[in-house]
């Protein structure tokens, strides 16, 4: 999750992220049927209820903030439309739930700060190797995953809110004002696909 103040005391822009403990245990099996239930209970702990704690308690100061944003960083691996594909493959049932509801919530949030101006987006860097994943390769470097979400914890006051967008290319972090119809992500192409 990222939060950003402007002109708010001596911070332009707070960036919280989650603890690498907990956040997908994806070393651990994570098939549905027999999935460890304290596994699922710690991701959740993390992924979405530490994501709402963190939320609820910077609300307050967003909304001094002349121009609130609430940026939360999700995963491709949390849309179910992707996920019921035919081809897809990368079921981690606790990982991808938590982030499925951190989408979920990412919404009801959306909807209602909007008449406060506050933004709410959920933005994935696509495929990053970091500790999340064992260092995997072939993904893009923590710096490149980052300079996809900065721009959009940088909103300026007429920018979108309550959309999910999946950017693959790290220096694309485009916004398509043709796009900013609620309940849309934005693959790589700029194409909208389902939550």
């Amino acid at each position: 999750m990222l939060v950003s103040f402007r002109r708010l005391s001596s911070q332009d822009v707070s960036f919280l992220t989650a603890s690498p403990t907990g956040i997908s245990e994806m070393d651990k099996p994570q098939n549905a049927s027999t999935i460890n239930v304290d596994l699922v209970r710690r991701t959740m702990e993390t992924n979405l209820i530490g994501l709402i704690q963190t939320t609820t308690a910077f609300l307050r100061l967003l909304r001094e903030s002349p121009q609130p944003v609430i940026l939360n960083v999700t995963s491709d691996m949390a849309s179910n439309t992707m996920q019921a594909m035919p081809n897809s493959s990368l079921h981690f049932a606790a990982y991808n739930t938590s982030k499925a509801a951190v989408n979920s919530y990412t919404i009801a949030l959306a909807k209602e700060l909007e008449p406060e101006g506050i933004k709410v987006n959920a933005v994935t860097p696509g495929f990053t190797t970091s500790k999340l994943n064992g260092y995997m390769a072939g993904g893009k470097t923590l710096k490149a995953g980052a300079q996809v979400l900065v721009p959009w914890a940088l909103l300026p006051e007429d920018g979108p809110t309550c959309e999910w967008h999946w950017h693959i290319r790290a220096h694309e972090p485009e916004i398509d004002e043709s796009l900013t119809h609620l309940g849309l992500f934005i693959d790589e192409s700029g194409k909208p696909m389902a939550w």
